[in-house]
């Protein structure tokens, strides 16, 4: 069923992109110390301090489309600090994720629905297409965010998805 796929994809995302404050600075064991030395501090320090509100996209069913919202806008902050090529990757990103706070807004859902199949089967033609369209906007996404993590493994010496 696709909403899980969007569901298990919006995971992956926030769980990658949040792991940047669990696996760098202090102990990466094995990093290069003179890469990190030389790291932008504002845009490495941006994805350290966002780190846990950017792991609530997928991790927290819970989170309404409110706070998703507030999300999307942090990943657009962190995106701000960083160069050309990976600030355009974070708007992308960015983006992706605004098409899907609209299409659950559209639908009438919150993120935690899209893992209840009853939930997405209640709802009507025009619900589902919102939903479709975010799927498609999420899956847009991929080449992005190996961007977002080949820059931030260069920038600031972080792994990302690496525990």
């Amino acid at each position: 069923m696709p909403w899980t796929r969007l569901a298990a994809s919006l995971l992956t995302t926030g769980l990658l992109v949040a792991t940047a404050a669990c696996s760098g600075s202090d102990s990466d064991g094995g990093g290069d110390e003179s890469a990190q030395a030389s790291a932008p501090s504002a845009y490495c320090a941006s994805v350290a301090d966002s780190a846990e509100a950017l792991s609530r996209i997928g991790s927290d069913p819970s989170m309404s489309t409110d706070d998703f919202a507030g999300t999307i806008e942090v990943v657009r902050e962190v995106g701000a600090e960083a160069g050309d090529e990976a600030g355009e990757a974070w708007t992308t990103v960015a983006d992706g994720l605004q098409q899907v706070h609209d299409g659950l807004t559209t639908a009438g859902i919150e993120l935690g629905d899209l893992t209840k199949p009853k939930k997405i089967d209640q709802l009507k033609r025009k619900q589902r297409k919102a939903l479709e369209n975010a799927i498609s906007a999420h899956l847009g996404m991929s080449e992005a965010m190996q961007t977002i993590v080949d820059d931030v493994e260069s920038e600031c010496g972080v792994a990302l998805g690496e525990s």
